[in-house]
């Protein structure tokens, strides 16, 4: 979205909010599912999300600031649904309750949300078994002993089916950005 979409979009023009939304949507999606683990309650929180963003376009500043809200808003929705399930009351702020507090959380949780998005989409394009097993090692955090047991298989497999992934990954985002995201996981993975 440059700029002149982005004036477009303020000025009320739907087609750049759908644009907006497919842009944004899946990551938002994943984003939400690490607070809420429930994935049509996170479709209904994103889907909020877009709807606040397009009744406040005008205040929108730049593109940042669009991404930025949509972030914080599904953020506070996810909060306040965690805290009615416990049963007890959560002050949405809405769009006043966006300030720089926590502006380097939610930049590092797009950051994070966006290298998921890729890390997914590569794992889509391996075998099934080897994708299954990368997702419960590294993103659920099983061992590999319980790898073993949920999927029927041996050690060997697990540790073969790893490092062809981790093959693939160093291939696709090259050996620096493969570095600095294994250098990131114990940070990242300790999010979900």
């Amino acid at each position: 979205m440059d700029y002149n979409y982005f004036e477009d979009f303020k000025a009320g023009n739907q087609r750049m909010l759908e644009f907006c939304i497919q842009q944004n949507r899946s990551s938002l999606l994943f984003f939400a599912y690490k607070f809420i683990r429930d994935e049509t309650v996170c479709e209904e929180i994103v889907a909020d999300s877009f709807f606040k963003l397009w009744q406040h376009r005008a205040r929108m500043t730049d593109l940042g600031h669009i991404q930025y809200f949509l972030f914080k808003t599904t953020k506070n929705a996810c909060l306040n649904h965690l805290e009615k399930e416990k049963s007890s009351p959560f002050v949405y702020h809405g769009l006043e309750g966006i300030d720089q507090q926590d502006d380097r959380n939610i930049q590092f949780d797009m950051i994070y949300a966006e290298f998921i998005q890729l890390l997914y989409a590569e794992l889509d394009k391996l075998p099934t078994q080897q994708a299954q097993i990368f997702r419960l090692s590294y993103l659920e955090g099983y061992s590999t002993e319980e790898i073993c047991t949920l999927l029927n298989t041996t050690a060997n497999n697990v540790f073969y089916a790893k490092s062809k992934v981790l093959s693939h990954l160093r291939q696709r985002f090259g050996r620096n950005d493969m570095l600095l995201a294994l250098f990131l996981a114990p940070y990242l993975f300790q999010h979900l």
